[in-house]
């Protein structure tokens, strides 16, 4: 990986991500959900690389941008504090209960319940550990990436998502839904998402 490309791919320089601390990687976590989408085009593509990184600063933390909507902003502290993201999303990590897990990643919207988004053990594995999921994601009929194709993009305070006939905007709790006719919908993929296809 080209760290100055990826960097300049987020409208960040070195400088914005150093000394590696908490406030950078909150940086860097930040500025990844608001420009690089999370779609599932690429599974019929060129698929890329993605898993949830363990960073250990000032305390330990699960790093994940590699999930939809609602996307997690920023790093999450395993010893369950509390952090809320400027679209008003609370997440935390606490133990898990389950036998094949040691944490579970939670959020809740505003005004609702608390929800898991996934649960993970505390331990390094193998990309090999991954396989079967991936394999089942990408070509399994009941995989919610196989079906439509999709994208969706972190905003200051909501998020963008573009789906067959529909583009739905989100700010700070009001939805907004157009229309997107099939003649147009790369158009928009590429102005709304920076995702450019060759049809």
């Amino acid at each position: 990986m080209n760290a100055d490309r990826y960097l300049d791919r987020l409208g960040l320089a070195r400088a914005d991500v150093a000394p590696p601390d908490h406030e950078a990687l909150r940086t860097l976590q930040a500025a990844h959900v608001r420009t690089v989408p999370f779609e599932n085009i690429a599974i019929t593509g060129d698929p890329e690389g993605n898993g949830a990184e363990g960073v250990t600063l000032d305390r330990r933390y699960v790093v994940d941008v590699g999930v939809a909507v609602p996307t997690i902003r920023q790093p999450l502290p395993l010893d369950g504090t509390l952090r809320e993201d400027e679209a008003g999303v609370a997440w935390r990590v606490v133990e898990s209960d389950r036998p094949d897990a040691d944490y579970c990643a939670q959020f809740r919207n505003p005004g609702g319940d608390w929800q898991n988004r996934y649960v993970f053990r505390d331990r390094p594995v193998t990309l090999d550990f991954f396989r079967a999921s991936c394999e089942f994601l990408a070509a399994a009929p009941e995989s919610p990436f196989t079906s439509d194709p999709f994208a969706t993009i972190a905003t200051p305070s909501g998020h963008r998502k573009l789906e067959p006939g529909t583009l739905t905007v989100i700010e700070n709790g009001e939805t907004r839904e157009r229309p997107v006719d099939p003649r147009e919908w790369h158009d928009v993929l590429e102005r709304e998402f920076g995702i450019s296809l060759s049809v």
